[in-house]
Formats: C-alpha cells, sequence, structure tokens
C-alpha cells in the first residue's frame, strides 16, 4: 500500500454536512493538491447543468494526473473511483 503522502488522486465521498468539503480543503492544502467540488461543476450561477456537460466536465479535471474530487454523485463514480488512489467515506 501506498503511504498517504504518495497519494495524488484522492476522492472523498459521504452524506451531506458529513464534512467532505472541509476534509477535502485541508487535504488539499497540505498535500498542494487541486480540489474538485463536484457540485461546484454541476452547478453555476444556481443553475444545474445537463448530465452531458456535467460528465463532460467532470472528465475534464479527471484527466489530471493530481486532484481531489469532493462529492458523491454516482452518475458520474463511474469515471473518478476507478482512477482513485484512495476514496475516503466520511459519516
Amino acid at each position: 500500500m501506498q503511504k498517504t503522502d504518495e497519494f495524488k488522486r484522492i476522492a472523498v465521498i459521504g452524506a451531506v454536512g458529513s464534512g467532505k468539503s472541509t476534509l477535502s480543503k485541508q487535504l488539499a492544502k497540505h498535500y498542494r493538491l487541486p480540489h474538485i467540488e463536484l457540485e461546484k461543476l454541476l452547478f453555476e450561477n444556481k443553475i444545474r447543468k445537463s448530465d452531458e456537460e456535467f460528465r463532460r466536465k467532470v472528465n475534464v479535471a479527471n484527466a489530471d494526473s493530481q486532484w481531489i474530487f469532493d462529492g458523491i454523485f454516482y452518475n458520474v463514480s463511474d469515471t473518478i473511483w476507478p482512477k482513485a488512489e484512495i476514496i475516503i467515506w466520511v459519516e
């Protein structure tokens, strides 16, 4: 198993209000990784993107070699989770 400081692709998932974003921001700062909030990719100016546009934005971000994705949207988990080196579930 890799050491924690070697992880460059981290997915943080959990229920609403569980602290996913807080933990993700702390990890991103500590490990100097880009933090990507799935909710921000889905909504722009409080308007929901189409599923196709959302998936496109996720795929663009997912193409990078380093990231921390924050959020649990099952319609894009098939693209994020296989590339993640670790998945953290926050209760």
